[in-house]
């Protein structure tokens, strides 16, 4: 089974999909926030099927990070009409500029794919731990 996974900021989205079986998550590509019902349909579109939709979960003390996340997992569940699962996203937008300096990019170009990185960063745990629990 395919996954999509979605790092959704307040400003923009990075998205990411799985391999068929389940195994490799590939950085795809960013959009804006905004746009995401009309996003969402494209990326089914282009890059589907998928089994599920993986979305990574800000964890906050206060929890209200958590309540705007699950209105928006529910919102992105309805529109594609799949199963929904929440991956902790700590530090995976740190890990993604990381990454990507480590890779020697430049601050540009850090910027331009750390939101991909970031959604790809939160499905291949998701797919981890799903393999090794």
């Amino acid at each position: 089974m395919r996954y999509l996974g979605l790092d959704i900021g307040s400003k923009k989205t990075g998205f990411a999909c799985s391999d068929q079986g389940g195994e490799i998550a590939v950085g795809k590509g960013k959009f804006f926030t905004a746009d995401l019902p009309a996003q969402l349909v494209k990326i089914l579109a282009e890059h589907g099927p998928f089994g599920a939709i993986v979305i990574g979960l800000p964890k906050s003390k206060s929890g209200d990070a958590e309540k705007a996340m699950a209105l928006q997992a529910e919102r992105v569940s309805e529109l594609a009409a799949l199963p929904v699962y929440f991956q902790d996203e700590r530090l995976s937008s740190w890990e993604a500029r990381e990454r990507l300096r480590a890779f020697g990019y430049k601050r540009e170009k850090v910027a331009e794919l750390e939101d991909q990185e970031a959604a790809k960063i939160i499905l291949q745990e998701y797919l981890k731990n799903k393999l090794d629990p």
